[in-house]
């Protein structure tokens, strides 16, 4: 407004200059189409958490994750194997403060690890192995996920 006072000044008595029209949707327009272009242009992407490769010599191994976060998340649990076979898979929903997991007791396959796919930010998400004597036992080795 500042700009039209200092032209008025410049006006002769009784002339007056009108600001120009507000168009005020236009600039809605704008953000609502700039934040769908932006939404298509950048789906939210899964995050992926993996555990070293574990030799397993005969032992079982469970792949364990949990929920550190505020709000539930999908979790996708992979056991995969070096050449990238899934061993074991388990697609769940987890809540605040609680845990899952996989375990495959047979120790077929000589190397593997376990991968954690989560439906949107893995922040707050943690996962890890354990390697264990038998399935269910005492955690002999572990490892953090990436």
């Amino acid at each position: 407004m500042r700009p039209y006072r200092r032209m008025a000044a410049a006006l002769p008595p009784g002339a007056s200059v009108a600001p120009p029209p507000r168009r005020a949707w236009r600039p809605t327009i704008v953000r609502v189409a700039t934040t769908i272009a932006l939404g298509i242009a950048f789906p939210v992407r899964a995050g992926v958490l993996a555990t070293s490769p574990v030799f397993r010599s005969g032992k079982a191994l469970e792949c364990l994750v949990v929920n550190g976060g505020t709000k539930p998340v999908g979790v996708t649990i992979d056991m995969v194997d070096l050449d990238g076979g899934i061993e074991l898979t388990k697609t769940s929903m987890i809540n605040p403060d609680t845990a899952d997991r996989i375990g495959n007791g047979s120790g077929a396959f000589a190397v593997s690890y376990c991968r954690f796919t989560i439906d949107g930010s893995k922040k707050g998400v943690r996962g890890a192995y354990c390697l264990e004597t038998t399935l269910g036992g005492v955690c002999e080795e572990t490892g953090d996920a990436r």
